[in-house]
């Protein structure tokens, strides 16, 4: 996979996800939660856990109206014709290629948000929160006042410095430890 540098972010395209697309999301997401959100889950709640992200659950969730947003490669311009093979490469290569994903439920509650571990640091996370608060603020009336998360362990530092607030407590449903965290959306707003 061709990686964005670290200084040229205009190498990523973010684009609303698709149906379709649940397997690409599913592939996405399955390893980096085995890594970073399964080893402090019970035997039982892993196989929760990865449930949650398999294509099937994936489809449904974007069938019930969550919205997930993808972070993809995009193409360098070229004023070069392609040969036909690397047309045929492109192809195959363009559709199952991400590098983030970020999933919302109900337009307030952060669901998923995830990059592709070879790709950390590189503002990818970031850059697709900051899409999604673009898009809140383009299309919706009556902004919710919160947006919610539920932190793993792993990743609540990194949600406080998108401005998320940890209130100091945990919960555990079905075995799987979160920290809930909120957003204020009139404190951040632009």
């Amino acid at each position: 996979m061709n990686k964005p540098s670290q200084q040229n972010q205009s190498d990523i395209l973010i684009c609303t996800a698709q149906k379709n697309d649940g397997l690409f999301i599913s592939r996405l997401i399955t390893p980096l939660v085995k890594k970073f959100i399964c080893p402090d889950l019970t035997a039982k709640a892993q196989v929760t856990m990865l449930n949650s992200v398999c294509p099937q659950q994936i489809y449904e969730n974007i069938e019930d109206g969550f919205c997930y947003f993808l972070a993809r490669p995009w193409p360098a311009p070229t004023f070069d014709l392609p040969t036909q093979s690397e047309v045929q490469a492109e192809s195959t290569h363009s559709t199952d290629t991400l590098y983030g994903v970020i999933g919302i439920k109900d337009n307030m509650h952060l669901y998923h948000l995830f990059v592709d571990e070879d790709l950390h640091h590189r503002q990818i996370a970031t850059r697709l929160w900051q899409h999604y608060l673009a898009q809140l603020n383009l299309t919706t009336l009556d902004k919710p006042r919160n947006i919610t998360v539920n932190s793993s362990k792993y990743a609540l530092g990194f949600y406080q410095k998108l401005g998320f607030h940890w209130h100091g407590q945990t919960d555990q449903r079905h075995g799987i430890i979160s920290y809930p965290m909120s957003f204020d959306t009139l404190t951040h707003s632009n």
